[in-house]
């Protein structure tokens, strides 16, 4: 081989280098975002925890059914079964509990 052809295939090689890095950035952002994608979005959640069963609460009061809760005194938090104090409606269920007792529930099973 002659020296101007080993010349014109270094050239070559180095004119294809930036399409290169930048067909491999495209890619890499691509990954970045699907990796992000997965970890972050519910979809994703769902793929990533595919066989783990969610963790159902238990009632608010093993004690009280449905109907015992509609026969409860008015002025009483399902929850801790005592007068309320800082009334708190929740918009889901229209029931009205303390809002110390509801607050304590929502945070210990996250729902």
């Amino acid at each position: 081989m002659t020296k101007t052809a080993i010349f014109n295939r270094l050239w070559r090689f180095v004119l294809v280098l930036p399409g290169l890095f930048s067909r491999l950035f495209g890619y890499g952002l691509f990954f970045v975002q699907f990796i992000d994608f997965m970890y972050n979005s519910d979809i994703g959640v769902q793929f990533v925890k595919k066989n783990i069963t969610p963790h159902i609460p238990p009632a608010p009061h093993k004690l009280l059914c449905e109907s015992n809760v509609q026969l409860l005194d008015t002025n009483k938090c399902p929850l801790c079964l005592r007068r309320r104090t800082n009334d708190t409606a929740l918009s889901v269920s229209g029931y009205v509990f303390c809002y110390a007792c509801i607050d304590n529930h929502v945070k210990e099973f996250k729902r």
